[in-house]
């Protein structure tokens, strides 16, 4: 039964899903804002590509573009911000942390890593970048699994790890 956590969801974890898809959603805002020129989100470009240049290299070859105007992340670290918001969501629908013991939480983030370490290995390895589609799904997987825990554990209010995981809810 889905609604049984939306009562007594945190509400931390709904700023978080809020935050992720606020912010995932900025980034092709601003970068079509730039492209314009002008505009009601004119305001928006500086802020979301001065947050953008800390956390991420920019380089306009490994990031989308809207028209000629690079987006304000790259391609790897926008699917993992559109992931984050995928892994939100499915963090408030379906929250993980009734069936995660810390082993298999362990496993999930290294799993979901895979993706992002294969194609940085073929980068360093070969010489050549993969595609930006092949690095926004690679960032995706991590940014939807690192999400999904993160909401699913606030959610629940469990800041730390017991010796069980607790029964289902009624």
């Amino acid at each position: 039964m889905l609604l049984r956590y939306g009562a007594s969801m945190a509400p931390a974890a709904r700023w978080l899903s809020a935050g992720s898809l606020l912010w995932s959603g900025a980034l092709p805002a601003a970068a079509a804002a730039a492209s314009t020129g002008a505009g009601p989100a004119a305001w928006l470009v500086p802020l979301v590509y001065g947050i953008g240049h800390v956390v991420c290299h920019q380089r306009p070859e490994r990031s989308f573009a809207w028209g000629d105007v690079a987006w304000p992340v790259c391609a790897r670290c926008s699917g993992i911000y559109f992931g984050a918001t995928l892994g939100a969501l499915l963090g408030l629908i379906v929250p993980l942390g009734l069936v995660a013991s810390p082993a298999r939480v362990r496993l999930w983030l290294v799993s979901s890593a895979m993706p992002v370490v294969l194609t940085l290995a073929y980068e360093w390895l070969t010489g050549e970048a993969p595609s930006n589609n092949l690095r926004a799904m690679s960032g995706g997987v991590v940014g939807t699994m690192v999400a999904w825990l993160l909401v699913s554990f606030v959610s629940e209010g469990r800041g730390h790890w017991s010796g069980t995981h607790g029964n289902v809810r009624a």
